[in-house]
């Protein structure tokens, strides 16, 4: 899942000039967080040769540029992995979270230094998929009032989710929302009621140990991946983001059925 101000792949390569933090490298399983670096802040584009340049007026010498502000080193993106393996908690335990207190913010940087990232681990869809939630190893499912447990919201309907100073995973607040082709832009429009109930659908089917099923080619698994198939066929409305779920499906039965 993409969060930040590019529309394409070498809009966020561009954006890794001019930021720090973690990245993924090749083989790694980590989230992306990436961080406003004023000191390689982007460049202007280049002037138009074909225009021809016009002597300047004389003028008063001017004052030296601003030094970078080393203390603005805020967050500008995130790429973060869906785990595949399924909360084997209680449902109680993960839902805890959508209680806990919401605060509208971001993150800054204490110091300018790349990291690596651990990566969530497990995933629990609420309901009717209204809220996916992702969380690391060993994180608190419900955080206790001696955690200060916080959903922090940087983005529209995103939350870090916070205890005892640490991050513990993330909230995604009506995921079938951001069902888009590549790096397309989610609808303004939310998405209807049956759009959600298929991509709950997927997410079950495509978590370990189901998944695992559909790997092996079981007859089963891939009859009832079929018959999802055959839903994602007859919903009506939300035709991008069906379409995106249809693309799915598809290639799983392409691949292993």
């Amino acid at each position: 899942m993409a969060i930040g101000g590019y529309a394409h792949q070498e809009e966020r390569d561009t954006q890794l000039t001019h930021t720090f933090g973690s990245q993924q490298w090749l083989w790694s399983e980590e989230d992306d967080f990436r961080f406003h670096d004023s000191e390689r802040s982007a460049p202007s584009g280049p002037s138009d040769p074909s225009k021809p340049s016009k002597p300047s007026a004389p003028s008063a010498p001017s004052e030296p540029p601003a030094p970078p502000d080393p203390s603005d080193r805020r967050l500008e993106s995130l790429y973060l992995l869906i785990p595949d393996e399924p909360c084997t908690v209680p449902e109680e335990a993960c839902a805890g979270w959508i209680r806990t207190t919401v605060v509208a913010g971001g993150l800054r940087a204490e110091v300018k230094k790349g990291f690596a990232l651990e990566t969530t681990t497990t995933r629990w869809l609420a309901p009717e998929a209204r809220h996916m939630i992702c969380l690391r190893e060993q994180a608190p499912h419900t955080p206790s009032p001696e955690e200060g447990g916080m959903r922090l919201r940087i983005a529209p309907d995103t939350d870090l989710l916070l205890a005892d100073g640490k991050m513990a995973g993330w909230m995604l607040t009506n995921p079938a929302r951001y069902l888009v082709k590549g790096w397309d832009r989610p609808a303004d429009t939310p998405p209807a009621p049956g759009t959600s109930l298929l991509l709950a659908a997927y997410l079950a089917m495509t978590s370990w140990p189901a998944f695992e099923k559909i790997l092996d080619g079981d007859g089963a698994a891939c009859r009832e991946l079929r018959a999802l198939e055959e839903r994602i066929r007859h919903q009506t409305g939300d035709p991008s983001r069906t379409a995106v779920l249809a693309h799915a499906v598809a290639l799983l039965i392409e691949d292993h059925c």
